[in-house]
């Protein structure tokens, strides 16, 4: 496939990685055949077999950690878990009380939301450096859909 890019940007790789209900995630360098070459503002991209594939690059040149998340009770494997990044517009996804293949030393902001016991709307957001094997701990505020519309358009 070629494709046109503006503006060019050198430096890309191809990666690939699976979908999930409507979550995209585990992008890793493909290791399937495929190449990416640039001219001028045009890429060629030839695929190695069909899947997920982006022409990105890494930019953040760390290694990468799990970030695991605590909770006081019970549920936690079904709450939808985020890191989020505003500088770089990233969001990473996770679940099962974790999400996989942080940079480590990178400044992430956590955002869970889920219903309490009495269908009440809940949050947790914090802001940390991640460092290798980092933990937090759960902390759930009650809050109106409004308040929370305003928190997510203030990341």
């Amino acid at each position: 496939a070629t494709y046109s890019v503006a503006p060019a940007q050198s430096g890309n790789s191809v990666y690939t990685g699976t979908m999930t209900g409507d979550n995209f995630s585990d992008w890793v360098t493909a290791t399937n055949g495929s190449t990416l070459t640039a001219s001028g503002n045009k890429d060629f991209l030839s695929l190695g077999s069909f899947g997920w594939s982006q022409a990105a690059q890494n930019t953040y040149n760390s290694t990468t950690t799990t970030v695991s998340f605590e909770l006081d009770g019970t549920g936690g494997e079904d709450l939808d878990l985020w890191l989020v990044q505003s500088d770089n517009k990233t969001l990473l996804h996770g679940n099962n009380l974790k999400i996989d293949k942080v940079p480590v030393g990178e400044t992430m902001t956590a955002l869970v939301i889920a219903f309490n016991q009495d269908s009440k709307l809940t949050y947790h957001q914090s802001s940390f450096t991640v460092s290798e094997n980092q933990t937090v701990t759960l902390d759930f505020s009650e809050i109106e859909e409004d308040k929370l519309l305003e928190v997510l358009e203030a990341l």
